[in-house]
């Protein structure tokens, strides 16, 4: 079992943003890392799909497809939130 392709997309969004406000906060201190961004993101995301799918293979056998349902379903919510929010901006 491992994160469905929605959730890691998701994941390595998240991660993206983090890693610039943080480079944006350095850059005002003087520390200029703004050539890493692409390989800082791609590291972390990598390190962090690693810890959940080994999270993930300690799931029993028998609760593998409860998970899986609950991870689609948590696809389906976040989808369903992002459609939601696009449908109030544009009806402003």
């Amino acid at each position: 079992m491992e994160l469905p392709i929605e959730l890691q997309g998701l994941l390595a969004l998240g991660i993206a943003s983090i890693v610039t406000f943080a480079f944006t906060e350095l850059l005002k201190l003087g520390f200029d890392f703004s050539g890493y961004k692409s390989q800082v993101v791609a590291a972390l995301v990598s390190a962090v799909l690693v810890v959940i799918n080994a999270l993930f293979a300690k799931i029993p056998a028998d609760f593998v497809s409860i998970a899986n349902a609950l991870l689609q379903f948590l696809v389906v919510v976040l989808g369903a939130m992002g459609v939601y929010s696009v449908y109030k901006q544009t009806k402003k």
